[in-house]
């Protein structure tokens, strides 16, 4: 695999960046059967021009782009937010959360939180004791974003107001919490993707710490994040028709959610090793 991702990089190094194709196919780990949407689904979603590659400021470009996107994952826990065990767990008690499944949705962007909130109505339904994490990407859109949860007929948890209320729903409304709420998750979204407004953030951010992880179908802002993430079956990518169900059953499957955990936790640690050796491979051109 390791062999397979210096690989991936040179072949996106020397050819453009085609967003619109289909996903990957040459998977070395086979994703469930309920994860894998029709691919004509995605083509649909969404039309893009293809992203062409510098050749002449191939390395410098390419070097800011493993700067920005991989400095997440530095062993420097002032880097990577890494929490202690006792760390977690203040946090989890800051949270009222105690063994619940939590099921966090960052980064996001209207009309994102509506979306997760209808789909996390059935979910409750079925899952009495879940709880729904919401991390706006945007802090002006805070006030908002809670006067939508509460006229979904939500209870609400402002994690701002730091008091004792326990709650269903969890409005992360304080800049700088994302790294946490993504180790305490039973499943991640990486939000901005279910809107062609924003068009995707990192997705790489829950392999990090082991995390199952959902993300959708608009990802033109990362196409190469997008494209390794398909190799390794980290994460899996979904329609917002289909958050439901996707989210319902990697809810009632820990063996699935441990197993994708495992790959998005092999990408980076296969893809730290590989950085500095792609680089230099990057000086013969």
């Amino acid at each position: 695999m390791l062999r397979g991702f210096k690989k991936f990089i040179l072949k996106l190094l020397v050819k453009p960046l085609v967003v619109n194709e289909k996903p990957y196919k040459k998977n070395s780990h086979t994703a469930p059967e309920f994860i894998i949407a029709d691919e004509r689904d995605f083509e649909k979603e969404k039309s893009q021009e293809p992203l062409k590659t510098d050749m002449k400021n191939l390395k410098n470009d390419e070097q800011k782009m493993l700067d920005n996107h991989f400095s997440f994952f530095s062993v420097d826990k002032n880097i990577s937010g890494l929490m202690t065990p006792e760390e977690k767990n203040a946090f989890l008690k800051q949270l009222r959360i105690k063994n619940e499944p939590v099921i966090v949705v960052g980064s996001t962007h209207d009309p994102e939180e509506r979306i997760f909130l209808e789909a996390f109505r059935n979910i409750k339904n079925k899952i009495p004791s879940a709880k729904l994490i919401l991390v706006p990407r945007h802090p002006e859109r805070f006030d908002s974003v809670a006067k939508l949860i509460t006229d979904k007929g939500f209870d609400l948890k402002r994690f701002s107001q730091n008091d004792d209320k326990e709650a269903s729903v969890i409005l992360v409304d304080t800049m700088g919490q994302l790294k946490k709420c993504y180790q305490i998750a039973t499943i991640a979204a990486v939000a901005g993707s279910w809107t062609a407004k924003v068009n995707g953030h990192n997705i790489l951010e829950p392999s990090f710490y082991g995390k199952a992880e959902v993300y959708g179908p608009y990802m033109s802002s990362q196409p190469d994040f997008l494209r390794l993430m398909k190799d390794y079956n980290g994460g899996v990518q979904v329609l917002e028709r289909d958050i439901e169900k996707t989210l319902l059953q990697l809810l009632e499957n820990q063996k699935e959610r441990d197993k994708m955990g495992e790959r998005g936790k092999q990408l980076v640690s296969e893809s730290k090793g590989a950085l500095k050796r792609t680089l230099e491979a990057l000086s013969l051109f």
